[in-house]
């Protein structure tokens, strides 16, 4: 799986109608960014349990939070799109 796996909705701006990432669509960015084990929760500036929590579907990822993580995968700055 690849980031083209990723539904578009995950990729507006918040206000253009951003819908969360499943936990599978965190887990195919994490690995788009290069990130390993509990290397994207320090990037992040979460734990790794916190981190996990994403991974599991047991909370949601902020919306901050994804933007960084789309950045890094090479993505752009997702907030600043115009949601085409």
């Amino acid at each position: 799986m690849d980031v083209s796996d990723v539904r578009k909705s995950c990729l507006l701006s918040f206000d253009k109608g951003w819908t969360e990432p499943t936990r599978e669509e965190i887990q195919i960015m994490l690995q788009a960014a290069g990130f390993r084990s509990g290397e994207g929760g320090e990037f992040l500036g979460v734990s790794r349990r916190g981190l996990n929590r994403w991974t599991t579907g047991e909370k949601e990822i902020p919306y901050a939070c994804w933007c960084l993580l789309c950045w890094k995968a090479g993505l752009g700055m997702i907030w600043d799109q115009a949601g085409s």
